[in-house]
């Protein structure tokens, strides 16, 4: 009976370490434009969905395609969105197992500030699209990473090869690991100033590189990395945007902020080594310079998509730097009475509030909930309209939003003209659907060369379009859905 009770209080005491980040993803409108997208890929097994030409690349993510094709039958776009639960759990787990559990810096308030600051930094990667399926295989390898000491390791790097041939199959940030790896095996030479090491790990870093060769596409996926970058960016997507307020208010501070800690170990560690006292210390900060996290850190400044993957890790450097560690996992709280009671009110309060932000239930407290919070999915998956569009069977083309034209692509046959895959589409084809949306005098004859009879757009993004929609007498407002209007042709003009 007292193990059962201490096996609950250590559940109860642990619990909200892992539901509050992830009931802080929840409480937003899913964003669920990509997995759309990518879910339409594998549930109709075909990658041609524009008017528009296009030449198809090789992607990373058709084994997340394929997973989600095969899903999307039983349990819909809502099961997939709450499947993503799960290697966020693991990712959660990996992180605390080797920063909290065995540490005893846990308990200081100073760590708790540091965890709670770090979930605000990497809440921005819990995305359910092929992204955060790979979570848990970014959290393995730096861990993994992490822990060598020599280049003869063999057992650590035939684990890397397997993480990096199912990571290269299913999202395209497979780079992460290789870079990861070489940044260790580099900073460890350097600090060891042997030169044999180097060698050894030179050889690590070709064989992680060479078992990336293993997927569909072969050696033609490396390319795809560095396109998705350039192209994406030179294109004005948001999340490949550069760091700064402009962009992303929240993640630019939390970003500067991590650059700034950063910074202040640089000094310690040059004061500490002209100094020469603390050496205790000094190794600490020497171990530091040593950890992929530095890596992690000036990726991070590449894009402002990826200021968030420093913090994933910052909980593990605290405490591996400034905690204790344990030569086993702590016991639970020994003040069991009070204690204990408040984490199980605290823990079942968490579960209630999880069942109530699923899909299904959410409308039942939408009221309660700020405006913003308050739909069950983002306005770019308008799944009213959708079925307003089932109803009429019209199958000609649909020009709406790249973001909208995920759920057109799953649930319609519909063709669209762009969709979230932008670099599959050349500059030309990209920038005149852009002057569409803007509202150019010539948008109805555009229209007209791909025979399309309905568009669906957000007015606030396209207020110049949205106008001349409602004054054209060729076309006539439908419905409108948390934003998104839809609007349909009435003549051949």
């Amino acid at each position: 009976m007292r193990d059962r009770f201490k096996a609950l209080s250590h559940f109860f005491e642990f619990f909200p370490l892992y539901a509050i980040p992830i009931l802080g993803w929840m409480v937003g409108p899913i964003m669920a434009e990509d997995l759309a997208t990518w879910t339409a890929l594998g549930f109709k097994n075909t990658e041609l969905f524009s008017v528009l030409p296009v030449t198809l690349k090789p992607f990373p993510a058709w084994g997340a395609s394929q997973l989600y094709g095969l899903l999307y039958p039983w349990f819909g776009l809502e099961g997939l969105v709450l499947l993503h639960v799960i290697p966020f759990l693991i990712t959660l787990r990996l992180i605390y197992r080797f920063s909290i559990e065995k540490n005893a810096f846990k308990n200081s308030l100073g760590f708790r500030a540091l965890l709670y600051v770090s979930w605000l930094g990497f809440i921005p990667l819990f995305l359910e699209r092929p992204a955060g399926l790979v979570l848990p295989l970014l959290a393995l390898s730096f861990l993994i990473i992490s822990s060598i000491r020599t280049a003869r390791e063999k057992n650590k790097l035939l684990k890397l090869c397997a993480i990096q041939i199912l990571w290269v199959n299913l999202h395209g940030s497979w780079p992460l690991l290789i870079l990861m790896l070489a940044y260790r095996l580099i900073a460890l030479s350097i600090r060891k100033r042997e030169a044999t090491f180097l060698e050894r790990a030179a050889v690590w870093v070709v064989l992680a590189g060479l078992s990336t060769l293993l997927n569909p596409f072969g050696w033609k996926i490396i390319g795809h990395v560095f396109e998705t970058a350039r192209v994406s960016s030179t294109r004005g997507i948001s999340e490949w945007g550069p760091v700064g307020f402009s962009t992303d208010p929240v993640s630019g501070l939390l970003y500067l902020v991590l650059c700034a800690g950063f910074l202040f170990f640089v000094f310690l560690f040059l004061f500490l080594l002209k100094a020469k006292k603390s050496p205790r210390l000094l190794r600490k900060a020497r171990g530091l310079y040593c950890s992929p996290i530095i890596l992690l850190l000036f990726v991070g400044s590449t894009a402002i998509r990826n200021t968030a993957l420093p913090w994933f890790f910052v909980p593990v450097i605290g405490a591996l730097f400034f905690g204790r560690e344990l030569k086993s996992s702590p016991s639970p709280s020994q003040a069991r009475g009070q204690r204990t009671v408040v984490n199980a009110i605290v823990s079942i309060t968490l579960i209630v509030f999880f069942i109530l932000l699923l899909p299904a239930y959410k409308p039942a407290i939408a009221r309660f909930l700020p405006e913003k919070h308050r739909a069950a999915f983002g306005s770019e998956t308008p799944l009213r309209l959708i079925e307003v569009l089932k109803q009429k069977r019209q199958k000609c083309p649909i020009a709406s939003e790249i973001e909208i034209s995920g759920i057109i692509m799953l649930e319609l046959e519909n063709p669209v003209f762009l969709d979230t895959r932008n670099i599959i589409y050349d500059s030309a084809s990209f920038d005149r659907f852009q002057e569409f949306l803007r509202g150019d005098p010539n948008w109805e004859n555009y229209l007209a060369q791909y025979r399309a009879c309905l568009v669906m757009i957000q007015p606030k993004r396209h207020p110049d379009l949205y106008d001349k929609l409602k004054k054209s007498l060729n076309w006539r407002f439908i419905d409108e859905e948390a934003g998104v209007v839809l609007f349909e042709k009435t003549s051949d003009r």
